[in-house]
């Protein structure tokens, strides 16, 4: 298949499949006798892997980095260590961000919480933090709270 027919299979676009090929990661099977770009069932598959793995948060460079460890590597279980490592190290940023936003769940929460105390108020607004006393029960003001009010 062509370029275009691969893109709307696809549901990309023809730039995107032009810049994969740019980057090294996506490869015409081959090249029709007028140049144009063909494409068979496994690169079809390669874009869907592309398009999962992006889905995943990893970047361009990443997925090609995970694409050309095989190639660089001399025996099976060095590249299944490579690829293993990389997954690992994938593994703890998650859990890192997993954290982060945990702690702006909570802050959200928290300040939501507050704020409905606030529904009432008849203060200036430009005084709200200086004369009110309302503070989360560990007695902290979130900063998402302090920055709105």
């Amino acid at each position: 298949m062509q370029i275009g027919d691969l893109a709307k299979k696809a549901k990309t676009s023809i730039r995107t499949l032009r810049y994969y090929e740019e980057l090294g990661i996506l490869f015409p099977t081959e090249r029709s006798a007028g140049g144009f770009r063909r494409y068979d069932k496994d690169d079809f598959n390669k874009v869907l892997a592309i398009q999962r793995l992006k889905s995943l948060g990893l970047t361009l460079s990443e997925i090609k980095y995970l694409f050309t460890i095989r190639k660089k590597s001399s025996v099976g279980g060095e590249a299944a260590k490579k690829i293993y490592d990389f997954l690992e190290k994938r593994y703890l940023d998650v859990d890192e961000q997993i954290e982060r936003l945990q702690q702006v769940k909570t802050d959200i929460e928290v300040s939501k919480e507050l704020i409905k105390k606030c529904f009432d108020c008849r203060r200036k607004t430009n005084r709200c933090l200086k004369t009110c006393n309302i503070k989360s029960q560990d007695g902290d003001i979130p900063k998402l709270y302090r920055a709105v009010l």
